[in-house]
């Protein structure tokens, strides 16, 4: 493309043409074809009605301008197939009362409610397919209150609200509850649960100021207890226990900031002894024993810093 080529194709497009009144005016898509067609007034303000096209000269939409300024009334938009795309209604210049958008296809997007130009009330959105995908609440363009997701399957998926705090809850597809706790200054604050599809606790841990603190216990799907782990800070600190499903004891041994420290013991599912070994600071130091399911000692070995002693 030459010099001279490609400053032709710059006044192309985009180009205005203005009828033989000068009430008229029309700007062109580079390939020639109609974008915006609108009035104007003497000054050449937009002064009637503007219309705008798709590339494919589909109407967009079209609204009506004094001295430059939109009016107010009902706008609606169109996609490129002459559907509708968007509903809203100006008052004193900002959106104002229902809105509806369109996906492509025809099925309602969302709806919902502007006041002095800010979302108000109860907006909902949908798929493509027509699923309500998400309920929300606004007052004064902010969310005000519960928040609600669902399933694909049309099930709750979640409701609460992270933004203002309070309680929360998430839903499996077969509408079993599956966690529950509290957000507070948007973040996890106090016990939350999980739950397996079938309804049975699956886990409770307790949030402060959204870093893990206290004790945490998880469960197995038989219902008895799997492990119960204390933290502090967000690390494991103190005691720890693991379960059997039949309920005896598998593990027991003591964390201090995050790292195995102090003596720690693994046991048979009947019970007896499997073996025990000492940390110091995640590092094992001092005797380490293995037993057999009689209860006999069958290695016994002896560290130091984490070297094995011979």
């Amino acid at each position: 493309m030459g010099l001279f080529d490609f400053f032709k194709k710059k006044e192309k497009e985009g180009r205005k043409s203005q009828d033989e009144k000068g009430k008229t005016e029309k700007v062109f898509y580079d390939n020639g074809n109609l974008k915006e067609e609108f009035q104007v007034n003497k000054v050449g303000e937009k002064h009637g009605l503007y219309q705008l096209y798709h590339i494919n000269q589909q109407l967009q939409v079209q609204r009506y301008y004094t001295n430059n300024v939109q009016d107010d009334g009902e706008i609606i938009s169109y996609h490129e197939d002459g559907s509708k795309a968007k509903k809203v209604t100006l008052l004193n210049g900002q959106l104002s009362g229902d809105f509806f958008e369109w996906h492509n296809n025809g099925k309602l997007k969302n709806q919902g409610n502007f006041k002095d130009g800010k979302k108000e009330g109860l907006w909902k959105y949908y798929d493509e397919n027509g699923q309500l995908e998400r309920e929300e609440s606004f007052k004064d363009g902010v969310t005000d209150g519960i928040l609600k997701t669902y399933h694909e399957n049309g099930q709750l998926k979640s409701e609460g609200n992270i933004i203002l705090g309070g309680n929360y809850k998430l839903y499996h597809e077969n509408g079993e509850l599956e966690r529950e706790g509290n957000f507070k200054g948007g973040v996890e604050d106090g016990i939350i649960k999980e739950y397996l599809e079938s309804g049975q606790l699956k886990s409770e841990v307790n949030f402060k100021d959204g870093v893990l603190d206290g004790v945490g216990k998880t469960y197995h799907e038989n219902g008895q207890l799997k492990s119960e782990i204390n933290y502090k800070n967000g690390v494991e600190d103190d005691l720890w226990k693991i379960y059997h499903e039949n309920g005896q004891l598998k593990e027991e041994g003591n964390c201090k900031n995050g790292k195995l420290d102090g003596i720690n013991k693994f046991y048979y599912e009947n019970g007896q002894l499997n073996k025990e070994f000492n940390l110091k600071n995640g590092v094992r130091d001092g005797i380490q024993r293995l037993y057999d399911e009689n209860g006999e000692v069958t290695v016994e070995v002896n560290y130091k810093e984490g070297e094995m002693q011979y």
